[in-house]
Formats: structure tokens, sequence, C-alpha cells
């Protein structure tokens, strides 16, 4: 028997079982349903973004002098320098000042802090010291991750007795899932418009820090499934 029979006899048995699998799956009984789960997570970790520059300074401080007084700043209020202070850019410009010219630096840092109140004292202490060009640049979760698999397990779940409730309805009830695939997914970190509100608070309490509430984390999970009907 010639190698090209023996291969064409066996591409017919292999295409013959694909075939029956298929017809299989698509002949068994199963109900389809979607899952959905949603949880909402107070951030606890706030991304500051603080932007220092010679040119801006009114009292011509050096930009080293700046970053050192705003770095012993943060000390006080609790930041971990070496964990929870970077740099993020650096600049150098050249501009005219009336007939001469003169160059100034600008640095662009990020803080992040764990709580609203802990921000609310960057913004005061900072202010007071002449550096406003701070901002919300991000807001994020440390645990997220494990809080996001939590989110899919309970979409599944939420599949599983949507579909054995519809099934009790018609005298049956679900087996095994055949087929689970994740869909869309929801996920809101920020909302810009929390800077304006955070920035009036605090003007508004000179006295008093106060205790800032951020826009919560949003992580929603919808599954698509199928379980085979009994």
């Amino acid at each position: 028997m010639s190698k090209h029979i023996i291969f064409s006899m066996l591409f017919l048995f292999v295409s013959g079982m694909v075939s029956a699998q298929d017809k299989n799956f698509i002949d068994q009984n199963y109900i389809e349903v979607t899952g959905t789960a949603k949880i909402e997570l107070v951030p606890d970790e706030i991304y500051v973004k603080v932007v220092i520059s010679e040119k801006d300074d009114k009292t011509k401080q050096s930009l080293e002098d700046l970053e050192r007084k705003m770095i012993k700043k943060l000390e006080d209020i609790g930041i971990d320098i070496k964990e929870d202070l970077s740099v993020i850019d650096f600049t150098s410009n050249l501009g005219k000042v009336f007939l001469g010219k003169e160059v100034f630096t600008s640095k662009e840092y990020q803080v992040r802090a764990s709580t609203g109140k802990t921000v609310a004292e960057i913004y005061m202490e900072l202010e007071k010291m002449g550096i406003s060009d701070i901002s919300i640049s991000q807001l994020d979760h440390s645990e997220i991750e494990k809080y996001r698999r939590e989110v899919k397990i309970d979409a599944v779940k939420a599949a599983k007795e949507k579909a054995a409730q519809m099934a009790e309805a018609i005298d049956q009830t679900v087996g095994k899932a055949i087929y689970i695939q994740e869909m869309d997914n929801y996920y809101r970190p920020l909302q810009r418009e929390a800077n304006y509100a955070m920035a009036m608070d605090y003007k508004q309490s000179e006295q008093k820090i106060p205790e800032l509430d951020f826009q919560k984390i949003v992580l929603e999970y919808q599954v698509l499934t199928r379980f085979a009907l009994e």
C-alpha cells in the first residue's frame, strides 16, 4: 500500500473523529447564560504629580534648594522617600527675558500616598512653600490583581446559579460546564474631577486637614458560559 493511500485514509479517519466530536457537542442539550460580578475598592495607592521649577519660584531659589525643602516636608508628613517618591521627568529650557537670556529647569515628581488625608496634607504643605503645580495622576489598589481574580470567579458562580434557576423552571438540572468565555470587563480607576473638588476642600479648611474621599475603583467582569442540561 502506497504512502499516499495510507495518508489519505488517516486523514479521513481523523476528520471523521473531529466531525463526530463537533456533532456530539452541537447535539447535546445545554443552557447558555452570562454571569456578571462587580466590586468597588477604596484606593490605597494615590499617585500625586508634583512639578517644581526655578523660573516660577519668586524667591529665585535653585532647583536643588526647592527639591531639598520639598523632600524634607514630605518626610515630615510621613512619606517614605526611598519607596514612595520618584522623579518622572527633568527638563531644561532656554527662555528670553527682555534683552537677556536665562536657563531655567524643572522637575516632575511622583509621590505615592495611601490615604486621602495624606494627599490633602501634601497639597496644603507644598502650597505653603509656593509649589502649586500638583495634581492626582492615578488611583490604584495594592491588591487589585487579587480582587480581579475574585470578581471573575464570582462571575462564573453567578452564571452557574442563573443557569440552575432557569433549568429548575423546566424540571431539569445543570451538569458540568462545557464552555466558559471571559467577555467585557470594566475598570474605572480615576475621576479627574476629584482634583478640583479636593483643591476646594483644602483651601476652605486652612486649619484642619480634610478627609478626602476619592472615587472608588470599580471592577466589573462578565463571562459567557454553557452548562450541560440533565
